[in-house]
């Protein structure tokens, strides 16, 4: 779920406003409350948005070179670490040849492929938690709104694309994207591997985010957003083309379930939809970003541009050449 501008503005406000009035700050002097560097909290929120006139095609040329230039980088990282754990796994397994059976360590049975689910997602989750503490620290209110908020039109276009999809505005917010992430993240590192996973996720961040300022040109719709959905979109697009026949169901309405490949379909058709509506509060282009990229990553991606040499099944928990 990516708020987009009315929303996000609306939301920080009252929750301003709110801290003010516990402390005794009549909602007057609150609006004028100002931070150290002498800027209202609209005035902060208002210097990242343009809401005046077209935005000019030319703000996408920083956006694009990161993207693509932030994807490979993360990509590669995530390729180095993963050669390495794969090297001390041969390792490990040449000295057990070496040695007899009761001489060396066993895995437990009870580690399973649940932990390579869980290590990729705690820390995204962290992440994501530390963040939504820094909006609640009025001092770096500024710096928050700077880099965590993802718009085209700022003088830092960049770095917030990856840092939005850290950035929440409220625990419900945090919490559905996760919940979803968390859903899906377990069958997409039993694919990838814990190492592709989150090169491909932090890629997705960017790639779902230049999708967003994309659409805010061609739409003429300036604004910011900001939400990790634009990525878990991804995940879940990755996760239902794979497994295109596996039944989903639905929180708080368990008995209807559906099949992956319907429900991506529904998402994508729905975020289409959404994107040329004008009253939506969600950034849906981000969300459609995330998908295609994960449905790119789950049919042409993974197997062109990875080019693993070893194949770690966290399945079986063996190598396959």
């Amino acid at each position: 779920m990516n708020i987009i501008r009315g929303g996000l503005a609306r939301r920080l406000r009252t929750s301003i406003i709110r801290k003010c009035k516990s402390r005794g700050i009549t909602t007057g002097n609150c609006k004028r409350q100002e931070d150290e560097n002498g800027n209202s909290f609209r005035q902060n929120i208002e210097e990242w948005n343009n809401p005046n006139g077209p935005l000019d095609p030319s703000v996408l040329i920083k956006p694009f070179i990161f993207t693509v230039g932030f994807s490979a980088v993360s990509l590669g990282v995530a390729k180095t670490f993963e050669r390495r754990r794969i090297h001390k796994e041969e390792t490990r397994i040449r000295k057990r040849k070496s040695m007899p059976e009761d001489s060396y360590y066993k895995k437990p049975d009870w580690i399973t492929s649940e932990d390579f689910g869980s290590a990729a997602f705690f820390p995204i989750f962290l992440l994501n938690v530390v963040v939504l503490l820094g909006w609640r620290l009025r001092p770096i209110q500024p710096l928050m709104v700077k880099y965590f908020l993802a718009n085209p039109a700022s003088p830092t276009s960049s770095w917030p694309m990856l840092f939005s999809a850290f950035s929440h505005i409220s625990g419900v917010h945090l919490l559905t994207n996760m919940y979803v992430l968390y859903s899906f993240t377990q069958v997409t590192v039993e694919y990838m591997g814990p190492e592709q996973f989150t090169g491909f996720y932090f890629s997705a961040a960017v790639v779902s985010s230049f999708a967003s300022y994309v659409a805010r040109v061609v739409l003429n719709r300036p604004g910011f957003s900001l939400g990790a959905s634009g990525a878990v979109m991804a995940v879940l697009g990755y996760a239902c083309t794979l497994e295109p026949e596996a039944r989903l169901g639905f929180a708080f309405i368990p008995f209807l379930t559906m099949k992956a490949g319907h429900v991506l379909a529904g998402l994508i058709a729905a975020d289409t939809f959404g994107m040329f509506s004008q009253n939506s509060m969600f950034d849906h282009a981000a969300h459609l970003g995330g998908t295609i990229f994960g449905i790119f990553w789950a049919t042409v991606g993974s197997h062109a541009l990875w080019h693993s040499d070893h194949i770690y099944d966290v399945k079986s928990k063996k190598k396959k050449k």
